[in-house]
């Protein structure tokens, strides 16, 4: 497996704050997403939209560090040699290799 890990230090920014460059904390650690928090109802009404836009940043960041972390696990294991991701790629890929071997014989 691979892991990755998710810190909050719940320091309450406000999102003119973050665009303005505040990225770090008031212990003085480095902030690297923003997440909107919900203070009450108007509030997550005004904030909705943020809300799915920075968690979408955050579900990316963590697709791009899995994906990352499968391409270092794999070159570690197979050497520099492309390892597809699942099986039914893996039997494709020999399935057409064996064609091509076949058609050149």
């Amino acid at each position: 497996g691979f892991g990755v890990d998710f810190h909050s230090q719940m320091d309450i920014l406000s999102l003119s704050a973050w665009k303005n460059g505040c990225k770090i904390g008031v212990w003085g650690e480095q902030l690297t997403h923003f997440l909107p928090l919900v203070m009450n109802k108007k509030h997550a009404e005004l904030a909705d939209d943020a809300i799915h836009q920075y968690l979408k940043k955050i579900q990316q960041e963590y697709a791009r560090i899995k994906d990352e972390q499968y391409e270092i696990r794999n070159q570690n294991k197979y050497g520099n040699q492309y390892q597809p991701r699942d099986k039914d790629q893996k039997k494709r890929n020999q399935n057409e290799l064996d064609k091509y071997i076949d058609r050149n014989n």
